[in-house]
């Protein structure tokens, strides 16, 4: 069992800061991770935090803040006839419009007054499809999986000696 910060000990580059920071340029990567970086509601997220924090982030804080305001489009998109959220006369936070404004995918900002609307593929009769809502964040979810999962499969690659000397010693199996 290895505790926190044995990675950054031994030299890599996993903190998720250098994760988002990676997703910015990523020319390099193949076709697919650069849809990833490119199109995921999560990593666009992530990367306004980010430049909003000054290069800090955390990103399960994060998804859990998307998830969040989420939850609360749906309970407000549900009390209102129209299928609208409105900005002014609900219990959304300044941190909840700034989700807001990064998740047009999914929401977009009905001008000129503070209301918005799930995206229309979502809706039907002004009734929220949860399920078809619901599953495609899960697959944005599980995109960001696959572009961590491939930019730590690039840092152990960049790594100088694939097993370190005091690991090698106690010969692990």
């Amino acid at each position: 069992v290895l505790g926190n910060g044995f990675d950054l000990y031994h030299g890599m580059h996993t903190k998720y800061s250098e994760f988002v920071e990676f997703t910015k340029d990523y020319e390099n990567a193949p076709e697919e991770i650069r849809d990833i970086y490119h199109n995921n509601t999560f990593i666009q997220y992530f990367q306004k935090v980010y430049d909003a924090n000054k290069s800090w982030i955390d990103c399960e804080k994060e998804i859990e803040k998307v998830v969040y305001t989420m939850q609360k489009c749906i309970y407000e998109i549900e009390k209102d006839v129209l299928g609208n959220i409105n900005i002014e006369n609900s219990q959304m936070t300044a941190e909840d419009i700034f989700v807001l404004s990064c998740t047009t995918k999914y929401l977009r900002r009905q001008y000129p007054n503070w209301t918005y609307a799930f995206d229309e593929k979502y809706v039907e009769d002004h009734i929220l499809n949860k399920d078809a809502f619901l599953k495609e964040l899960r697959q944005e979810l599980d995109e960001v999986m696959s572009a961590l999962a491939y930019y730590l499969k690039k840092e152990q690659e960049n790594l100088k000696d694939g097993i370190y000397k005091q690991i090698k010693e106690i010969q692990p199996n």
